[in-house]
């Protein structure tokens, strides 16, 4: 009797999302949701925690950047970022939209460009930022009282619309996973996901140079607020 092969069955786990890359998710979720909470706290200990993320998030999005240019396989910019055309294709098109992908989707690379975007304003409009009261950013000494305020409203209505990009981003997630039945999450702790052979790229961990690019990132930042 000939064995039924069930759709899917051809699928094998594969390594899309690298070490080094999943551990910058995590801490960069974690720390992002510590920067929203304690930015609406005005306390003294709050912003003592704020700042702190503030640089650890820095730290974070610079290693993220360098790392989209030497990284090899997913989390290499030039493998999933894709022009207005693939964005609108993949919105449009419900055929496109059914398709697995490795890494990101279309909008899926669209929407991480606009959060390292807004994490980068957000960052940096804090580090010249000033309440004229409690809070000087460790930068503010670099510009004149009208800049630090307007880097301040920078800061306030940017805090804002990155809230917006996670709660978009975690409905996304919940979206896939609960209607779509497409897993996001776990791939993302596990690195790994089951997809047709073989794949577009290979997705190596380069744990080593992860962590000389990351502790030259975290360098960079603390030479930034000590001493510049």
């Amino acid at each position: 009797m000939r064995k039924i092969k069930h759709a899917g069955s051809n699928k094998k786990n594969q390594l899309v999302w690298d070490l080094p890359l999943r551990i910058f998710h995590w801490i960069l979720a974690l720390l992002v949701g510590i920067s929203i909470y304690t930015g609406l706290d005005a306390s003294l200990d709050a912003m003592e925690y704020h700042f702190l993320s503030g640089y650890g998030i820095l730290s974070l999005v610079i290693f993220r950047i360098s790392w989209g240019f030497i990284a090899q396989g997913n989390a290499r910019f030039s493998n999933f970022v894709q022009g207005p055309t693939a964005v609108l294709a993949y919105i449009c098109n419900p055929a496109t939209r059914s398709l697995s992908h490795q890494g990101h989707n279309p909008v899926g690379a669209l929407s991480t460009l606009l959060l390292l975007t807004s994490l980068i304003i957000q960052t940096t409009s804090g580090l010249f930022s000033t309440d004229d009261i409690m809070y000087d950013g460790p930068l503010t000494h670099l510009v004149n009282s009208d800049t630090s305020h307007i880097f301040a409203t920078l800061h306030h209505y940017n805090y804002w619309f990155l809230a917006t990009l996670c709660t978009i981003h975690i409905g996304a997630i919940l979206y896939y996973e609960l209607i779509k039945n497409e897993r996001l999450v776990l791939p993302m702790i596990t690195g790994r996901k089951r997809l047709k052979p073989p794949p577009t790229s290979t997705t190596p961990n380069q744990i080593a140079l992860a962590t000389v690019i990351l502790i030259c990132s975290a360098a960079c930042v603390y030479y930034l607020v000590n001493y510049v």
